[in-house]
């Protein structure tokens, strides 16, 4: 879309294929699921590839989710 960022088409298609479920995206974030403590680290490592680094944040683990972002 018009107004979406330019690294996004690459994110989905990134994770459609690991099987990581994209939840949300703004100008340099994403959201994605990530129901435990296993699942975060490896997402976050895989998404560190892409230049995004995790945001640490309890009611994200709470909510089984993972905030990225790409300037932390």
């Amino acid at each position: 879309m018009a107004n979406d960022p330019d690294w996004l088409s690459q994110v989905r298609e990134f994770c459609r294929n690991a099987k990581i479920n994209l939840m949300a995206w703004g100008p340099e974030t994403i959201v994605v699921e990530a129901k435990s403590p296993e699942a975060r680290s490896q997402i976050a490592h895989q998404l560190r590839q892409m230049g995004f680094k995790a945001i640490e944040d309890e009611a994200d683990d709470e909510a089984g989710i993972l905030s990225l972002s790409l300037k932390p």
